[in-house]
This record gives structure tokens, C-alpha cells and sequence, in this order.
């Protein structure tokens, strides 16, 4: 095969096996840029699945990267793990609040089991994979 015919799933494919590319694999980290194109709040995009997917899905249509990302921020995994967040405005990404549930390596045993289906926004990213 022409490596200039190499569809995206191939090239991604092969740069994460750490072979040699005809050319670079994309896969930008755009998160709230997303929201943005489309203009939604970041309220609206980190906690509505159908307006996340639509966001990340207009990006790729717009801009044809190798790969997409679904991030609302970077607190969904902390806040699954327990950690307080929230917004300190309606169009400002979420963030910690509160004092920290982890001070000392005696408090890491806080940290709950995961399950993807209860804990934080966790359901809701699964949702916005559907």
C-alpha cells in the first residue's frame, strides 16, 4: 500500500505500535474548543452526554484529525476518586473546591473502588461513547 493512502485508523494504529508514519497522526486534545464551535457553555458540555458527543463529533467533521478525544476535563476521573468540584462560572471549566480528600498516603485508602457506572461523571462519558 502507498503510505499516502493510509486511512486514519491505519496511521493510528501504527503510531501507537511505534512504527515508522508517512506522515504525523493526529489526534489534537481540543476539550473545551469543542464547545466553543459549536456555542454551547462549558457547563452545558461537561455535564450533557448529547451536547459532548455533538461538540467532539463537529470538531472532527470540521477539522478531519486521525483521532478524537472525549474529555470533558480534567477532573472526571479526581472527581469519580471522590474529589468536590464545581464551577466558579457558568462558562469557566470545572474545577477542585474544598479542601483536598488526600493530605497523607494514610488517606489514598479513601479513594473508592472504581465502577464506571455510578461514581462522578463517569456514566455520563460512557453515555456520550453511545
Amino acid at each position: 500500500m502507498e503510505r499516502s493512502d493510509w486511512s486514519s485508523l491505519q496511521l493510528v494504529q501504527a503510531a501507537l505500535a511505534g512504527q515508522t508514519l508517512p506522515r504525523p497522526a493526529t489526534g489534537p486534545l481540543a476539550v473545551h474548543y469543542c464547545a466553543k464551535l459549536i456555542g454551547v457553555s462549558l457547563r452545558q458540555y461537561t455535564l450533557d452526554a448529547q451536547t459532548l458527543a455533538a461538540s467532539i463529533l463537529n470538531f472532527h467533521d470540521r477539522f478531519h484529525p486521525d483521532a478524537v478525544w472525549l474529555s470533558a476535563d480534567t477532573w472526571v476521573t479526581a472527581q469519580a476518586m471522590g474529589a468536590e468540584v464545581g464551577f466558579p462560572g457558568d462558562d469557566q471549566p470545572m474545577r477542585g473546591k474544598g479542601t483536598p480528600a488526600i493530605q497523607t498516603s494514610a488517606d489514598i485508602d479513601k479513594i473508592p473502588d472504581p465502577d464506571t457506572d455510578s461514581q462522578g461523571r463517569w456514566p455520563l462519558m460512557l453515555e456520550a461513547l453511545h
